[in-house]
This record gives C-alpha cells, structure tokens and sequence, in this order.
C-alpha cells in the first residue's frame, strides 16, 4: 500500500531528530516459517468459491463480505481468505464489519496466521487496553488534546508534469507517496497486514490510503531487469525509520537504546 507488497486485509467500516549511525545488517533467513502463516496454497471450496469476489472497476484485489466471512468456522475462514489472498495479489477488502470488536479483529488475524505479532516498540498508548495485538493509527486526540495514535505527516504528493495533477507516480526526489511494505524490518517479515477503518476523513482532505499489485509490476520488467533485482537487497531498519518520520513528526517515537539492540537492520531480498 501507500503501499507494498505483502498481503493486506482492509476491513472497512462504512462510513528534527538526526537519523543516529545504524549497527551492520543482519541477513534475512528468509525460510518459511509455519508459526506465520502458510504458503498461499490451499484448495478451492465451496465457501471460497461463492465468497471470493473481484474487486468491481479492477483486476487487483478481491472482496469477501464481512458478516458471511464471520459466519465460517475458524478453518473455513482461513479457506477463504488465502485463496483471496492468492487471487487478488495480496489484496482483501473486507466490508460491513462497522462496529466489529477489537478482539474480532484479532481474531480474524489468526485465520490469515498462526502468530499475530503484539506490537513490540509500540508505546501503550497507542494500542487497544488489553488488546497489544491493535494498534491504533490516526491523528485522535484525547479530552486533554494528546495524541491516542500513531501518526505521520507525510509529504505532500508529486505532481504530474504534464497536467499539474497530484500523482501516486514515486517521485524520488520528494521520497513521495511513501510507497511500503509493513514492517520489513522484521525477520522473516509479516505475511500479511490487517486494517480497520473506524472513522475515515472527509473525501479530498487527504488520509487516503492506496495499494499496489507488486506482482504485476515485477512481471511487467524485461527478464533482465528482474535478474538484476534479484541480486539486490534492501537493508531494512525500525530505528531508521521512526527517526525518519520523526523529523516530519516530532511527536512520532524515537527507538530506545534497549529497542535498538532488539531490533537490528535487516537485509531483505528485493
């Protein structure tokens, strides 16, 4: 999403610090690892086959509706949303879960797989009481105005040089859309991200959320490119970018030392 390549679950409810010197990377395994989730593979069944719907108006992504989803036990469910998974590219859109628990959502985390992280480096405020699994992401503001989420100014969107029109084209100069993939700096990384819409902001004021069919992209490279890609990899680090993004937002928490240690630069294959 605004963006990446990794798995991500949309369940949508209608309505100047310095960036400190970083520790070597350490190598990915990059092995499967069952206490994550799976391999996409899994065999069509009848739940997945009448619930797995294209996204209208696209050929990336697909929707499975909420109620119906929760409807299934836990085996079925999981059916389901990795054949989603599998055939909409990494993108499931999840509707008509308006008013869903945040012990729902941890739940329906567990059908895509078997660990759900807690959020290490999180501070308690920004999580659901009782809940480490949420975390909430937004710009909510208690009865004393402090903050109750995490949140990021981004920069603003690049313009197209022909019609003068905002662009989710990567402008690397501006470092802008912040195209990602969820917290890469993990080893092995997530499989997949889930996100609830709790209130989203009037259309045209910005906060839009994007995704991408990296999939596509990859395959849309000549031969040689790819190749070339393959040999790459990109050295992923937590610390790096919460001082990144607390230099457009001061109020964006820094790393500990202790943190730090826990979590150090990984390389990841491209």
């Amino acid at each position: 999403r605004d963006g990446g390549s990794r798995g991500a679950m949309a369940a949508v409810a209608p309505s100047a610090a310095a960036v400190a010197p970083l520790p070597p990377p350490t190598r990915a395994r990059h092995r499967r690892v069952t206490t994550r989730a799976s391999p996409i593979s899994v065999r069509s069944t009848a739940a997945a086959a009448s619930l797995v719907a294209p996204v209208p108006d696209s050929d990336f992504g697909r929707v499975v509706d909420g109620p119906a989803l929760l409807s299934l036990p836990h085996a079925e469910r999981r059916a389901v949303l990795r054949e989603a998974l599998e055939r909409g590219s990494g993108l499931v859109i999840v509707p008509n879960l308006a008013g869903i628990s945040p012990d729902t959502l941890v739940e329906l985390s567990y059908a895509v797989g078997d660990v759900v992280e807690k959020n290490p480096g999180v501070a308690p405020e920004y999580l659901i009481p009782n809940v480490p699994e949420v975390q909430v992401i937004g710009n909510v503001r208690d009865e004393r105005g402090a903050l109750r989420a995490m949140f990021s100014r981004a920069p603003p969107l690049p313009t197209d040089d022909t019609t003068g029109a905002p662009t989710l084209r990567y402008d690397p100069e501006l470092r802008s859309p912040v195209w990602h993939t969820d917290q890469a700096f993990r080893d092995p990384p997530p499989f997949a991200s889930l996100l609830y819409c709790v209130k989203s902001p009037p259309k045209g004021a910005g906060g839009d959320t994007a995704f991408a069919d990296m999939t596509a992209a990859c395959n849309a490279l000549d031969t040689n490119r790819r190749e070339e890609l393959r040999k790459l990899r990109a050295v992923c680090s937590y610390a790096h970018h919460n001082a990144k993004v607390n230099r457009r937002t001061p109020t964006y928490p820094l790393l500990t030392p202790a943190q730090r240690a826990a979590h150090p630069p990984v390389a990841q294959r491209i």
